[in-house]
């Protein structure tokens, strides 16, 4: 398990945690795309330069545009947050507890470009990114049990499973 997440009421786990990923990459983008929209009559209101745009409505657009503006900066964050887990082959549960133990050496860790596409399951980044693009139904690589280990980390490994 990653964690529980309160925006999809679910715990995001081996098999939603790319759709989570997903989810967070799309909203993102949505909510960009809407402030991009919002820009114009945003200062048109601040401004009050468009006769068109009545007092009532100076208001709302005011504070439409304020609260996507920051949901769009804590999407940015949580965005890049994600993209960092991915890219490092880490859980937000594993990143607690490696920081707490201060671990130097990561076993599950193949590269950032790398660990992205074992994440998405691409062979190439073509692949990798119709995954990104293109929704669709699909499976996680392996059981969520058992992962691949970097060839260096693997006599560490077996050591921490005999201590276990």
């Amino acid at each position: 398990m990653d964690h529980h997440c309160p925006w999809i009421n679910n715990c995001v786990g081996h098999y939603n945690h790319q759709y989570f990923e997903l989810f967070v990459s799309y909203t993102f983008l949505g909510v960009s795309y809407f402030n991009l929209l919002m820009y114009c009559p945003f200062l048109a209101a601040i401004y009050n330069t468009d006769p068109a745009i009545t007092r009532e409505y100076r208001g709302w657009i005011v504070a439409v545009g304020s609260i996507s503006f920051t949901c769009g900066v804590a999407l940015l964050a949580f965005f890049v947050w994600n993209l960092y887990l991915v890219s490092s082959a880490q859980t937000t549960i594993e990143v607690a507890i490696n920081s707490a133990e201060e671990i130097k050496v990561h076993p599950y860790d193949f590269g950032r470009a790398q660990n992205i596409r074992n994440f998405f399951g691409g062979r190439n980044w073509q692949d990798v990114m119709c995954l990104i693009l293109i929704p669709q139904v699909r499976t996680p690589q392996g059981d969520g049990v058992t992962w691949d280990v970097r060839q260096e980390c693997v006599g560490m490994m077996d050591d921490y499973e005999d201590m276990v």
